[in-house]
């Protein structure tokens, strides 16, 4: 009888134990993070932040978490890199797996960071987030075995410098807004995939100019300048939106949405030295609209008189191939359909002024233009030669060619080109 009751017993025993061991973790994890006062957790984790960023940062409050992991939660976050960046965060939740700190490995249950506004600069170029969220969950770091330098230690030239070289994992990047200089983008959601300093960017979407923006790359923070490449799908995305950063003087006078992809690589630098190693090619169909082309075409004013439609010329439709390389950008094919007028350009536009050239990037372009029937340009001394230049709808085929600033180009007569359609037909 004695016998049978020592397993009850012993049973009883491992119960209890179990029990005070529950007990004892419940201490643990509700007690131990209140043995930590916020106040001077919130001025370690501002040390710290400092110590791996190079920034100024204060943390309203902190408090430690053991539930799921060890982590911590802050209020009020905000990091100033000075010129070269500033994060303003509301909320930091971060939760770490205890087993890879062992082996010293950093690695991330679960981070998610709110805030209502950062901004870097890359080169002279001013990115800036409002309104976002960064979520990442398997975020692996190996710990340095020595201190390093900061975050961005090295300066501004080089947005890699201090990035660490093991991270590894998924970041998910949601803003309201997001300004590339003068581009304004929105709902803007990214995948970013970092193996160490390369970025893989998966399935990055936005609106801008009223339309849709796709973009899937990569961006290398190892080399000086860091680089990028990549695919962008477009869908109805308003031209002048696009442009307004990249090329100021033409984006207002383009109200057309384009629809179409882009293919490009280049490097993450000032204006002019990322124009010259930027390589890309576009083949983009052109929405309604209307091309503002007066600036373009106040030389043509004696071919074309003083008729506005001329000018501002309504767009039902068309397409536009280009290729851009060496800082110039190769027109193979922009063709618009209107109501009133047919065009046709093809040339060259320097995107940054060649080495031992003028002071200013040039234009050669070529352009054929079909007028609006029963319209006569005022062709001068060669008034004889209209009727020639008229087609089956009696439409008038005139060619000009464009050369000079991409401002001011300089308009002619392009009497060769005009000779060689006459004999063709």
């Amino acid at each position: 009888m004695g016998g049978k009751g020592r397993p009850k017993a012993r049973g009883r025993r491992a119960l209890g134990l179990m029990v005070a061991l529950a007990l004892l973790s419940a201490v643990i994890v509700l007690g131990v993070p209140r043995l930590v006062p916020g106040e001077r957790l919130a001025a370690q984790v501002a040390e710290a932040l400092a110590t791996a960023t190079g920034a100024r940062v204060t943390v309203a409050s902190a408090s430690a978490t053991l539930i799921g992991g060890p982590g911590l939660q802050l209020r009020g976050v905000r990091l100033d890199g000075g010129d070269a960046w500033q994060v303003a965060l509301e909320s930091v939740e971060v939760s770490l797996a205890v087993a890879p700190l062992l082996s010293r490995a950093l690695v991330v249950d679960r981070l998610l960071a709110t805030g209502p506004a950062g901004a870097a600069k890359i080169g002279r170029r001013t990115v800036a987030l409002t309104s976002f969220t960064v979520e990442a969950s398997g975020l692996g770091l190996a710990l340095p075995t020595a201190a390093g330098g900061p975050l961005g230690a090295s300066g501004t030239a080089d947005p890699g410098a201090g990035w660490p070289g093991s991270l590894r994992g998924m970041v998910a990047v949601r803003a309201s807004q997001v300004a590339i200089g003068d581009m304004a983008l929105a709902e803007v959601a990214a995948e970013v995939h970092p193996h160490g300093r390369r970025l893989a960017i998966d399935s990055a979407t936005a609106t801008c100019g009223g339309g849709d923006l796709a973009f899937d790359g990569t961006i290398d923070l190892g080399p000086v300048p860091a680089a990028w490449a990549g695919s962008l799908r477009l869908v109805g995305v308003g031209a002048a939106a696009l442009l307004a950063e990249w090329a100021p003087e033409v984006a207002p006078l383009l109200d057309t949405r384009l629809t179409g992809d882009v293919s490009g690589a280049g490097l993450l630098a000032d204006n002019d030295a990322s124009l010259r190693e930027l390589r890309s090619e576009a083949h983009l169909g052109v929405g309604p609209g209307v091309v503002r082309a007066g600036p373009w075409l106040a030389g043509a004013e004696p071919y074309l008189g003083a008729r506005q439609d001329l000018m501002d010329v309504r767009v039902t439709g068309g397409r536009l191939a280009v290729r851009i390389a060496e800082g110039r950008c190769l027109v193979d094919t922009l063709a618009l359909r209107g109501p009133d007028t047919d065009w046709e350009l093809a040339g060259t536009v320097d995107l940054v002024v060649p080495p031992g050239a003028a002071a200013e990037p040039a234009l050669q372009m070529g352009v054929h233009l079909r007028l609006p029937p029963g319209y006569t340009p005022e062709l001068g001394s060669l008034a004889f030669f209209a009727e020639a230049l008229r087609d089956a709808e009696g439409r008038i085929n005139l060619d000009l060619g464009l050369r000079g600033p991409v401002a001011d180009p300089g308009v002619t007569l392009d009497l060769a080109a005009m000779s060689r359609r006459m004999r063709s037909r």
